[in-house]
């Protein structure tokens, strides 16, 4: 028994959301086809209007980012190329002088070798 006063119950809830329905889509104020057609060509001008502001500003935008990186580019090449000549002049600076070292190095090791030879050469003249 309660599982039908349930069903009528519901079906009386149904069909007072229905008739509620049909009295608010009355209270609806509704476009006039010369209204609907109006504001349709509204929103249709208005989408074009920002898709070619979008495009303009794409397009803008894109050669001036376009300009701007190849700009840095040469900067940041400039920039290694001028890194690059002062690391090669610092390394023929270090070299030159690791040379001269070197040189001034090689030069007294001769000349003890050279004094250590006279040595022994005067010696073996003395006998």
């Amino acid at each position: 028994m309660a599982d039908n006063t349930n069903n009528k119950k519901n079906k009386k809830d149904n069909k007072s959301w229905l008739k509620d329905l049909k009295v608010e889509l009355k209270k609806v104020t509704w476009l006039t086809p010369k209204e609907l057609t109006k504001n349709t060509a509204t929103v249709i001008a208005m989408v074009l209007v920002v898709a070619l502001l979008v495009f303009i500003l794409d397009f803008v935008f894109d050669g001036i980012n376009n300009k701007g990186v190849g700009v840095l580019k040469t900067m940041v090449n400039n920039t290694q190329t001028v890194q690059t000549t002062n690391d090669s002049n610092n390394i023929s600076s270090e070299t030159a002088n690791e040379e001269s070292d070197n040189t001034s190095e090689e030069n007294t090791t001769p000349v003890e070798d050279q004094t250590s030879e006279n040595s022994n050469n005067e010696t073996n003249q003395d006998q």
